[in-house]
């Protein structure tokens, strides 16, 4: 599997990273991450990406919600939550829990836009959570009416960015993956367990996400990359806020 980017280890008291005026180093790598992605989504029609990991807290959707920022800098992007078994883009973005795109799955809301958090953060970026935990996720995935949604939101934004569930332990991210064009598999330095880099190996294989790539993230490297950014940073979310990230 292919190394799409290499993000250092940073420490903050924020999981966002980035904004319009961050020229730090971890916002020049998602930057960079950026431009590596517009090279594989290589048309207009190409335009989501989801982002999955193994197990919980190797930083999955920390990435998820910066990518998504650093796309919004320049094009119009949603980030989706289909994490929906334990979601935590809400807690992460101080966004309310109770509404979300739950309700249109099950067909309790039909106006999708009403479900749509507008300029998230004061950023261009908006917001498509996921909502209450449903009783029947996997179900509900299957369903055609998330190929409707996707449709829906693919006319309306450039890039559609999808914060989905580990693979390790349900299959949620395989059914999500007919409404993505790239997925990126986030492993994390000191946690994610060399099994891990098996079965990620055996999924790329068999190709069973669409244009696979690794992350590689919370890696101290030392020295100096293209721009003269030095790594000092480190993810080092001591109160957990990619605990289960």
């Amino acid at each position: 599997m292919p190394v799409i980017v290499s993000l250092p280890i940073v420490k903050t008291k924020t999981p966002i990273v980035v904004t319009s005026h961050t020229t730090s180093g971890i916002a020049e790598r998602f930057r960079l991450l950026r431009t590596n992605l517009q090279f594989i989504l290589d048309s207009p029609e190409k335009k989501s990406i989801l982002v999955t990991s193994t197990i919980s807290g190797e930083g999955k959707t920390f990435v998820a919600i910066n990518l998504a920022l650093t796309f919004s800098l320049k094009y119009k992007t949603i980030l989706v939550g289909l994490d929906i078994r334990r979601p935590k883009i809400n807690t992460f973005l101080n966004l309310p829990k109770q509404m979300g795109l739950i309700s249109y799955l099950t067909g309790e809301e039909t106006d999708l836009n009403s479900l749509i958090y507008k300029n998230v953060n004061d950023s261009n970026l908006d917001v498509l959570i996921s909502g209450l935990v449903p009783l029947n996720p996997n179900e509900l995935l299957i369903e055609r009416t998330l190929d409707t949604m996707f449709e829906k939101l693919c006319e309306q934004y450039d890039y559609i960015i999808i914060d989905s569930s580990p693979i390790g332990s349900v299959s949620d991210a395989f059914l999500v993956n007919r409404v993505s064009d790239v997925s990126l598999f986030v492993v994390r330095n000191n946690l994610t367990p060399k099994s891990a880099l098996s079965l990620a190996n055996v999924i790329y294989d068999e190709k069973r996400l669409n244009n696979m790539n690794l992350i590689l993230n919370g890696f101290a490297e030392k020295g100096r990359y293209g721009y003269g950014y030095g790594y000092g940073y480190g993810y080092g979310y001591g109160y957990g806020y990619d605990s289960n990230g």
